[in-house]
């Protein structure tokens, strides 16, 4: 996991994330599109204003988050690359970073759709005055959901209770999404909020303290764990055979 950190903190800037969708690009043709659509406005901001835009804008950032990562399960060609972040048979707080490059392109294209678009909105309707409230230049509430996000790759069981599993995932949600049990296969897609996993139907609240093993489930894990292995693997798997289940149930796909 550290090689992994190390090399794509070097070859991703460098090489892929000319590929990621500009986020305003996005918000400035929402914001031309609205104007088009219903002239020039400028209703300035205030303080609602700024709390509404703050939590549009997280709501829309982990709602595109959930999308880049059930596409990931859903699709078999997305899957053989996904495949790479769940070979990781024991997690750590690193293990976050154990991910191919198309995930890294997904996962920061889709939110900086979404967010572009909630962007584009605030904008037409502040006239660009609309500010997000901030904590040490990061939005506040990705502050706060960063400082137990890292709690979610860890050997530790950390449940927030049967009741409020419902509304926020848990650290213990997503042991269960790397878990190599079939009843878990594709469940809890979320990251912060889980009422997109229950939109979507993927999502499990365990009763109580769960154990299983963390991994791909069919012995190939290794086939990852290298540099190599990691970045040329996925691709063999995608040319070379067909697609393996550990994304959503076949029914589902």
């Amino acid at each position: 996991d550290y090689k992994f950190y190390y090399v794509n903190g070097v070859l991703f800037p460098a090489i892929f994330a000319p590929l990621i969708i500009s986020g305003a690009w996005i918000g400035g043709l929402m914001e031309n599109g609205l104007t088009a659509l219903g002239g020039a406005m400028n209703n300035g901001t205030g303080t609602w204003t700024s709390i509404a835009y703050t939590l549009v804008f997280f709501l829309a950032y982990d709602f595109g988050r959930f999308l880049a990562h059930y596409v990931q399960h859903r699709f078999d060609i997305l899957w053989h690359f996904h495949k790479v972040h769940h070979s990781a048979e024991v997690l750590t707080p690193f293990t976050a970073f154990r991910v191919h490059p198309l995930d890294l392109i997904l996962m920061a294209s889709f939110p900086a759709f979404t967010t572009g678009l909630v962007n584009g909105a605030f904008d037409y309707w502040s006239g660009g005055t609309a500010g997000l409230h901030l904590f040490f230049g990061l939005h506040v509430l990705i502050f706060i959901y960063n400082l137990i996000g890292n709690l979610r790759h860890s050997h530790v069981w950390l449940s927030y209770g049967p009741l409020v599993n419902r509304v926020f995932i848990s650290p213990a949600q997503h042991q269960i999404h790397h878990s190599v049990e079939e009843r878990h296969w594709g469940q809890n897609i979320g990251f912060a909020f889980a009422f997109w996993d229950r939109l979507f139907g993927t999502l499990y609240v365990p009763e109580e303290h769960e154990h299983f093993d963390m991994g791909l489930g069919d012995g190939t894990e290794g086939r990852y764990h290298s540099l190599k292995g990691m970045y040329w693997q996925p691709i063999r798997d995608l040319f070379g055979r067909g697609g393996d289940s550990h994304g959503l149930p076949q029914g589902d796909a």
